[in-house]
């Protein structure tokens, strides 16, 4: 195989087709190599983009279940008929699929700072290509427009190696969900947390819970 890079990116030159990092890496250094990309990007990073010192990892992050704790509010009449709410933890297992994670990132020295309000999440479905089709995240914590709202995570404080940027999906996934954003619910539902509990141990998310976003791969 010959591999030609141009403005655009990597492509076959004996196929046209266009070849994501991930694949250049991995024909040209093994699938290990791909897997774990060593000290120079971070795990399955399939695009990399920069202008000056201001990057953009693309990371495909691998998510059959999505394992989350929420702080949940719920409302009761009690035995005289007030209006109560309490508060309780609730920890959710949940059908999920691939996620796809856009991390821009400014350049400092030898590390890196997260920009949380440039940073996106979508969904897809089986492999991954240069032309997957992207869907919104269905579980709250996401703005309209893909925007991850990172709540009381401090991201923006911490420095980050090239190599150690896929801590950021992890980052999320690990915090505190809520209903502070709900709009992406497929169905319509204002309240995330029905989702939550209509899911909560299904086997697998169907596609008709998800809405097909207007941003792709490269946008």
């Amino acid at each position: 195989m010959t591999i030609v890079k141009d403005i655009l990116g990597f492509y076959n030159k004996d196929t046209g087709e266009e070849m994501l990092t991930y694949d250049v890496v991995r024909e040209l250094c093994g699938e290990v190599a791909a897997s774990t990309t060593g000290n120079w990007l971070p795990a399955n990073c399939v695009s990399l983009s920069a202008v000056g010192d201001e990057y953009v990892f693309k990371i495909i992050h691998k998510c059959e279940r999505l394992k989350i704790s929420v702080e949940v509010n719920r409302s009761y009449e009690d035995d005289d008929g007030n209006e109560q709410t309490e508060t309780e933890m609730h920890n959710y297992n949940l059908p999920c699929h691939n996620l796809f994670f856009s991390i821009a990132a400014t350049k400092h020295g030898d590390n890196y700072i997260v920009n949380t309000k440039d940073t996106l999440l979508s969904m897809f479905i089986g492999e991954f290509t240069p032309t997957a089709t992207l869907y919104d995240f269905p579980y709250g914590n996401v703005y309209d427009d893909g925007h991850i709202c990172w709540g009381a995570i401090g991201i923006g404080a911490l420095r980050f190696k090239d190599y150690e940027l896929g801590a950021v999906a992890s980052m999320f996934l690990s915090s505190e969900f809520n209903n502070d954003l709900t709009s992406l619910i497929a169905d319509g539902r204002d309240d995330v947390y029905e989702v939550y509990d209509d899911f909560d141990g299904k086997e697998s998310l169907d596609v008709s819970y998800l809405n097909v976003t207007s941003r792709t791969v490269k946008g």
